[in-house]
């Protein structure tokens, strides 16, 4: 979704096809007995095309066998835009891996410049030597090598991966995500977090946290909303209800909430007093910038693009895992609920990384890219 978000503000300008290679394994495999297929629809509200091309992929099968089969899926891609009378000028990959690599290929095969924006976490864990040299080619091939956070530099140098690259962060729809005047007067503190539960996000920290608060006489009764709980994985309510029972809390009220979509996520975001980050690892994330979009203070672990967005003005960033100071910086905000200028938080985060600072970053590189 954010991807697509971040394309549409170049609309009027450039036409796009989201296209997308996905891994299939050995069990869909049998299923389908088809090493390599396509799935396609279009939005024709918003003159938009999706092109899936799912390929088989296995780390049993070695680097030869995935490497023919992503060879033989982009053979298959020039077929299907040739028949399909699709043309492209540049792609624009989402990360190296796997993105980038079948944009290395597709300059390969036709000719289109490519360029990389990076978000995800780089992990070359079991990946060959082999493979490594190949995406290090991948890097140095592309047009323009992009990163969202300072961060991912450093992560990139880690896996032993270099190149030029140039910092654009990430955007923000302020259409949804976007301050609406101060919300009502309450005799609640609400706390909110957002995210899948999962150890790299590390809610084992924000919840001990919470439970410090818990046995202190608290200045206003508390509210912890924990949202997309279940995002990534569903079927995490049994896990996440008996975690939150175990921490048997006595004076703060807790509300789980399932996968939301955009438009409930910012609206929780404008009921909340302040925003919670525990994670271990992150690039540039997108849940605490649309939250201080909303004007929504945030107070998080230090990690990855945190330091370039996070001040004084708009909130506190503690250690990873310091359990105990998070809990005071909470409670501080509690009791001084004008610390923060909640118009002020969101009026800077959408200069910084709203869409209009992010399209003007965006069509400049893409016109050095296309016409130099």
């Amino acid at each position: 979704m954010v991807f697509r978000e971040q394309a549409r503000v170049l609309q009027g300008n450039y036409s796009y096809t989201f296209l997308s290679f996905k891994k299939i394994g050995i069990k869909e495999f049998f299923k389908i007995f088809r090493f390599i297929y396509f799935k396609e629809y279009s939005d024709t509200q918003r003159k938009e095309k999706y092109v899936y091309i799912f390929y088989l992929y296995s780390s049993f099968f070695g680097d030869f066998f995935n490497n023919w089969i992503e060879l033989m899926a982009v053979k298959k891609a020039k077929k299907y835009f040739s028949v399909n009378n699709l043309k492209f000028n540049l792609i624009h990959a989402q990360s190296l891996i796997d993105s980038g690599v079948f944009a290395f290929y597709l300059k390969r095969k036709l000719g289109i410049p490519y360029i990389i924006t990076e978000h995800a976490q780089i992990n070359m864990t079991g990946i060959s030597v082999r493979r490594h040299k190949f995406l290090q080619s991948v890097l140095n091939q592309a047009n323009k090598r992009m990163v969202v956070s300072h961060h991912k530099i450093a992560q990139y140098a880690s896996n032993r991966l270099y190149g030029d690259f140039e910092v654009i962060g990430n955007m923000v729809d302020e259409s949804n995500f976007c301050y609406r005047g101060n919300k009502n007067k309450s005799e609640i503190f609400r706390i909110i977090t957002v995210g899948a539960y999962t150890p790299i996000k590390d809610q084992a920290t924000l919840l001990k946290a919470l439970q410090l608060l818990d046995g202190l006489p608290l200045p206003i009764p508390m509210e912890f909303h924990w949202a997309g709980f279940n995002g990534w994985m569903p079927g995490k309510d049994v896990e996440v209800n008996k975690i939150i029972d175990l921490h048997n809390f006595q004076q703060i009220k807790v509300k789980l909430s399932g996968k939301l979509n955009r438009k409930e996520i910012a609206e929780a975001y404008r009921e909340s007093d302040l925003f919670i980050f525990s994670s271990l690892a992150e690039g540039m994330p997108l849940a605490v910038m649309e939250a201080l979009a909303c004007g929504l203070p945030v107070i998080t672990t230090r990690w990855g693009g945190v330091e370039e967005i996070i001040h004084s003005d708009n909130g506190r960033i503690v250690e990873l895992k310091d359990y105990c100071i998070m809990s005071k910086e909470i409670l501080q905000v509690a009791n001084t609920p004008d610390i923060f200028v909640r118009e002020k938080i969101a009026a800077s985060a959408i200069q910084q990384f709203g869409s209009k600072a992010f399209k003007e970053k965006i069509a400049s590189i893409y016109k050095n890219v296309l016409y130099g």
